[in-house]
């Protein structure tokens, strides 16, 4: 794909987020406990009997509101779409994200700008700075807390990103 269409594709893709976000502005004033996007779809359950939403931390907006302060829920889904944007980006363009993209996933994720995540680095955290300082989700922050917290929220994330993955190490 040349230059010029992957930037159109990524300027229609921005404009539908735009508009998802404000849609979600809108309906959130009529009832605060849920955004406006519903479901992609419902997974029909597999052998073990366990399904869920499929949902698409790049993408999707998250189905119910994040806090950083709320309730249990509101917090694990704070903590997941704050990391699941993270590892999205960084395992479907094998990249780490960008300093804006940080600041975007953190907005969705309720916090108030990208500078209130660098607790998520500090120590054994969920994520790490590679040499040109973009974000890395680590391993914890991968099967501990993506996949877990959509496991437990009883979503089920794009098969790209439910498939193993090992994260890089920066040490």
């Amino acid at each position: 794909m040349d230059e010029p269409t992957r930037n159109a594709l990524r300027a229609v893709a921005e404009a539908s987020r735009s508009l998802a976000l404000k849609l979600d502005q809108i309906l959130l004033a009529t009832d605060p406990t849920r955004l406006a996007s519903p479901p992609a779809d419902v997974v029909q359950p597999d052998e073990s009997g366990t399904a869920g939403t499929m949902w698409d931390p790049e993408v999707d907006p998250p189905l119910v509101v994040p806090r950083v302060v709320g309730t249990r829920e509101e917090q694990d889904w704070c903590s997941l779409t704050y990391l699941g944007g993270i590892y999205a980006i960084n395992k479907r363009y094998n990249r780490g994200a960008t300093r804006a993209e940080v600041r975007h996933f953190a907005i969705k994720a309720g916090y108030t700008d990208g500078r209130a995540v660098t607790a998520w680095s500090k120590g054994n955290g969920a994520t790490q700075n590679d040499d040109d300082k973009q974000r890395w989700v680590n391993d914890a922050g991968v099967n501990y807390w993506v996949k877990r917290l959509a496991q437990k929220l009883g979503l089920t994330l794009p098969s790209d990103l439910a498939e193993d993955w090992t994260a890089p190490s920066f040490d």
